[in-house]
């Protein structure tokens, strides 16, 4: 079971759901998306992807890591052209992290599929 941050679509805060699994991370992940389209209007992301969110497992024994810092970063998006706040899912058993493809960087605008290609090096490079 994990730790999931989903971006409010009321103010610009993560809600926190802890004890969820996957499955159910992955389906908050995409009813989100679906909520922000329907609620914001949308850029065009730089390189964009279709799914949701992107699954990782690049770290071994997450549960040696500050899982509450590695959440917290990993849930904003510090790339240009696309700075905003997104979903995070860490699931310490499992050593995965799924990252959502939606950003939100304010009330009115998003970006849906943001393909962020600097996730897999900032992960590795954590030294939580």
């Amino acid at each position: 079971m994990g730790i999931l941050l989903l971006p409010s679509l009321e103010e610009k805060r993560h809600i926190r759901l802890e004890n969820i699994s996957q499955t159910e991370a992955e389906l908050f992940i995409t009813n989100f998306e679906e909520r922000v389209k329907a609620s914001r209007r949308l850029n065009t992301p730089v390189k964009s992807i279709a799914d949701a969110f992107q699954i990782y497992r690049l770290l071994p024994d997450l549960c040696d890591y500050d899982i509450e810092d590695m959440i917290e970063e990993l849930s904003v998006s510090d790339v240009a052209r696309q700075r905003g706040i997104r979903a995070a899912f860490i699931d310490e058993d499992t050593d995965t992290i799924i990252v959502g493809t939606t950003i939100v960087y304010s009330d009115k605008w998003a970006m849906v599929g943001v393909d962020d290609d600097t996730l897999p090096d900032q992960i590795l490079e954590m030294e939580y």
